[in-house]
């Protein structure tokens, strides 16, 4: 780990020089899927079964939890009971748009993260503005 990290600098090298058993350390390539269209007669996927990302913007438990929500929602907005593949349309269709936001920003993230050192340092200056950006299509409901 600290030869991996060793341009680290500040709370992030104060925190890598906490780690005194590499094999304790688990480190694996973060998988990234994206499911078109989620649902296929009467089985719908949510979560990381349909919209895995890498974790940079730490949205996976919530992107799961609002797919639940919004599934919930659908499936109970025909009091009379609707047909259940319509909700599951409707579905699909309210949360490609906040997914592919989540998808896209991720993959930024990682191309921002993934620039040599000196050049993430120019970047750190506006990375509040980058910050504020990424979550704030987040903030209206899902």
């Amino acid at each position: 780990m600290q030869e991996r990290f060793a341009d680290a600098a500040g709370v992030t090298a104060t925190v890598l020089g906490l780690v005194s058993d590499d094999a304790a350390v688990q480190f694996s390539a973060a998988e990234v899927a994206c499911v078109e269209d989620p649902v296929s007669v009467l089985v719908v996927l949510i979560g990381d079964a349909c919209h895995a990302t890498t974790p940079n913007m730490a949205q996976g438990g919530s992107m799961a939890a609002e797919d639940a929500l919004v599934l919930a929602r659908e499936l109970g907005r025909d009091p009379r009971g609707g047909a259940i593949e319509d909700s599951l349309r409707r579905f699909a269709a309210r949360r490609l748009p906040r997914v592919r936001h989540v998808q896209e920003t991720t993959a930024v993230r990682n191309q921002l993260a993934a620039l040599p050192y000196e050049q993430r340092l120019a970047v750190v200056p506006h990375w509040e503005q980058i910050s504020v950006a990424s979550f704030a299509p987040l903030v209206s409901e899902p």
